[in-house]
């Protein structure tokens, strides 16, 4: 055999291996493509499935988020409410004929004050609260007391000064007081369904 027909039958060999090895490559990209296509679906329809399986679980979150969202702001504005009824309280007390508010004044004097005591009234009150009013209630209790020359800054109502301590009887604190003891009821009255 001359030397160009072994080139030749080389090459025609090389080539023939080379078309089947193509062929082959082909054939089992093909089929590579086909499984991936295959598993592709699968996954998209088990995400499918899976996504509509979960609907229902996330639907019931976000509404149990809206109903304690629901239920919080409704809290609030309960509690704003029942701010404005006590503010409004604080102002129907001030508001009160001058005989009754230091007949209010006078009973927590009578109820509370010591020998001694020295009485701060509120600025508001400095019109009210005089010395001769500290005066004639101390003499029905058979006390002393003293007006101070300072006034507080509270809404309403008496602090009484003595050796140890300072009493309290702000409109403030009585109102807050009376809020602690009668906010549920007073709640079910405002806000009964």
């Amino acid at each position: 055999m001359s030397k160009e027909l072994i080139i030749e039958k080389i090459l025609s060999d090389a080539a023939q291996k080379a078309s089947e090895i193509t062929d082959a490559a082909q054939e089992r990209a093909a089929k590579l493509t086909q499984d991936a296509e295959r598993e592709g679906e699968q996954s998209r329809l088990f995400a499918v499935a899976d996504a509509k399986r979960l609907v229902p679980e996330l639907l019931r979150r976000k509404l149990s988020v809206a109903e304690l969202e629901v239920k919080k702001l409704r809290l609030k504005a309960k509690q704003d409410v029942l701010e404005q009824v006590f503010a409004k309280a604080v102002e129907a007390i001030r508001a009160l004929p001058k005989a009754q508010y230091l007949s209010y004044i006078e009973s927590m004097l009578l109820s509370t004050a010591e020998d001694g005591d020295r009485v701060i009234a509120a600025q508001a009150d400095k019109a009210v609260v005089t010395k001769a009013f500290i005066a004639k209630t101390a003499e029905k209790k058979g006390i002393r007391l003293d007006l101070s020359p300072d006034y507080g800054s509270f809404a309403g109502g008496i602090m009484l000064e003595c050796r140890n301590c300072t009493k309290n009887m702000t409109l403030e604190l009585e109102l807050a007081s009376l809020r602690e003891e009668r906010e549920a009821k007073i709640a079910r009255m405002i806000f009964e369904d």
